[in-house]
């Protein structure tokens, strides 16, 4: 066989002292398969670049670089990659993380590969803490697998998008059918890299619910870096809070693309919005607060008599 069977997408930007273990535990699996490593380099303005050309110049029959002239930003960056790939599977893993078992990559193909409807197979994660180098399991984690194969559609896919699906899918610790993503890619590319498209997993995990079933398995496969400072876990109020609501409004484009009703989302809005007002008080932040009622009338939420009177205020003076 020719081809590879697997694709792993791996994203670094700025990621010089990560990369390095990301990829020995990649190139560490172990397989009955041929695989490939397509490595996006974003134009990082540290030494990240110079560790993947040497990687890449060691494992030239496994490892694809693109190497970036400018940054491209995540969500674009993983579709290119995507595109890029040859694999009838998809794997991936942030340049920051790192796999924890040589045996991850056969056991979620395995599965892919004995039940056909399958669109992808997930594991559990562990907390790495950058700091003090310290796991801590997610305590979220199931210890029996779990697959029911009557469970997709655009109702699955609304229980991901309102957050309460269990066990977490995190797309580095899965594997997925490369097929369902290239076909909507080819009719809908905005469905992925549209206006508000702020997180590459969030479209492709929901589309993948929607179109096959998941299979959850018991294994520790992934360590999930945590850091002082990221995107999505920043310590700048300004930042983390822009980066919630359009991570949220993303939620709603998808649910409108997959035809799921607003008002499925309507957990994950009222576990949020509270907080998310009492930020855009605090700071005046009169547009946060139009974006924030707008989707309190799509999904059917009912703010209370506080609530209400912090939106009343922001209307007359926020900025």
């Amino acid at each position: 066989m020719n081809e590879p069977l697997v694709s792993v997408i791996v994203l670094t930007y700025n990621q010089q002292d990560y990369i390095a273990r990301n990829l020995d535990a990649i190139l560490s699996q172990e397989v009955d398969f041929k695989y490939e490593i397509i490595l996006g380099e974003d134009a990082s303005q540290d030494r990240t670049a110079d560790i993947c050309r040497d990687y890449q110049a060691r494992c030239p029959d496994r490892i694809v670089l693109q190497v970036n002239e400018k940054n491209k930003g995540l969500v674009r960056n993983y579709v290119d990659c995507v595109l890029m790939s040859r694999g009838k599977y998809i794997a991936d893993c942030g340049g920051d993380d790192f796999w924890l078992d040589p045996h991850k990559m056969q056991r979620e193909v395995d599965m892919l590969e004995r039940y056909p409807s399958l669109s992808l197979v997930y594991a559990n994660y562990q907390n790495y803490h950058h700091q003090t180098g310290q796991f801590e399991r997610n305590n979220l984690a199931f210890n029996e697998d779990i697959l029911d194969l009557e469970d997709f559609g655009p109702q699955t896919a609304a229980r991901f998008l309102d957050d309460s699906w269990q066990p977490a899918i995190v797309l580095s610790a899965a594997c997925y059918r490369k097929s369902l993503l290239t076909d909507v890619w080819q009719q809908h590319p905005e469905f992925f890299t549209g206006e508000g498209c702020v997180a590459e997993d969030i479209p492709v995990t929901a589309l993948l619910l929607s179109r096959g079933p998941a299979c959850y398995l018991a294994h520790d496969h992934l360590a999930y870096r945590v850091l002082d400072e990221s995107l999505s876990h920043s310590r700048d109020e300004a930042r983390y809070y822009r980066f919630a609501v359009d991570s949220f409004c993303q939620r709603m484009q998808i649910a409108e693309y997959l035809g799921i009703k607003y008002t499925s989302l309507k957990h994950l809005f009222a576990g949020q919005f509270a907080n998310y007002l009492h930020y855009a008080f605090l700071h005046r932040q009169g547009e946060l607060a139009r974006r924030l009622t707008r989707g309190a009338t799509l999904v059917g939420y009912e703010p209370s008599l506080k609530e209400r009177l912090k939106l009343s205020y922001l209307k007359l003076f926020g900025k």
